[in-house]
């Protein structure tokens, strides 16, 4: 058998694995449970508007991911409710190698998807083509721009954004799948707050909530410059409760280890949990060890 390397098996295993669990959905061979309207002074309320799109067509987003911990984790962690929200609850989101090589498993698993659209997000590379697909790149340098992009691409408004620190691992993982049950976009914040490019996004997202997961340093006061609805999740545990209140049905649990970005034999492979719990609507159990 042909040796494949660390980190290759995690790229293949997060994206053919995971993705194709998901694709079954899409394809109408599992049922998902209805994301409930969030309600205003007791009356249903429509959180989010999606950019334009046919109806019925798959997206696949790719993000190449280095081996060592790098922004790019904390973008795929914000492309999970991007893929989520453009596919209709049914994420397709590839981890590739860092050289942005699609393996033969990768290529077997879109031809059986068969996307009608394939974004690179942050690569360089251009034509790169897709089970027949020329992939369109949404370029970016950081996981705020990524984060922001994201957003632009996916989202005409949405009246929710989740928020988290751009260099706090665990609380991304968290707050990935939240955004995807949600419906809302993934945004981060920086040391000193939210960059100009978020805050603008926010303001034209027209968001009138901000669920922050984790502890954001300092940056609290730049966000109630945007909403001064902002509610303040410090773990799993508080998103559990937060969404009991809420009135939003969660009946998957992913357990991860957030210590796996950079203490594993295999590294990131708790991405594939915030992946998993975005594509049955459910939540993440962080269990470091």
């Amino acid at each position: 058998m042909r040796p494949i390397r660390r980190h290759t098996a995690c790229a293949v295993f997060l994206g053919v694995l995971f993705t194709g669990s998901c694709a079954l959905s899409a394809e109408g061979q599992s049922e998902k449970p209805p994301v409930p309207d969030l309600t205003r002074n007791g009356q249903p309320e429509k959180t989010h508007d999606l950019s334009p799109g046919p109806t019925g067509t798959r997206t696949t987003l790719l993000v190449a991911l280095p081996t060592e911990p790098s922004w790019q984790d904390m973008a795929f962690l914000a492309a999970v409710p991007a893929a989520t929200v453009v596919n209709s609850g049914a994420p397709s989101l590839i981890a590739l190698d860092a050289s942005g090589a699609l393996s033969p498993e990768i290529q077997d698993y879109a031809r059986r998807y068969r996307p009608d659209t394939v974004f690179l997000l942050g690569g360089a590379a251009e034509g790169v083509v897709v089970a027949g697909r020329t992939c369109s790149v949404l370029k970016a340098g950081s996981a705020d721009e990524a984060a922001c992009t994201l957003s632009a691409k996916f989202w005409r408004a949405c009246a929710l954004a989740v928020i988290c620190q751009d260099d706090d691992y665990e609380a991304g993982l968290v707050a990935a799948p939240l955004a995807a049950r949600l419906r809302a976009p993934l945004l981060f914040a920086g040391a000193q707050g939210l960059s100009q490019p978020a805050a603008k996004e926010l303001r034209r997202l027209q968001a009138r909530e901000l669920i922050v997961v984790g502890k954001l340093a300092g940056a609290l006061q730049s966000l109630k410059q945007v909403t001064e609805q902002v509610a303040e999740l410090a773990g799993a545990r508080d998103v559990m409760s937060w969404v009991r209140k809420r009135g939003l049905s969660v009946a998957y649990l992913a357990a991860l280890n957030p210590l796996d970005r950079s203490k594993t034999v295999i590294k990131k492979l708790s991405l594939s949990g915030a992946l998993l719990a975005a594509g049955r609507d459910g939540l993440v159990a962080p269990l470091p060890y």
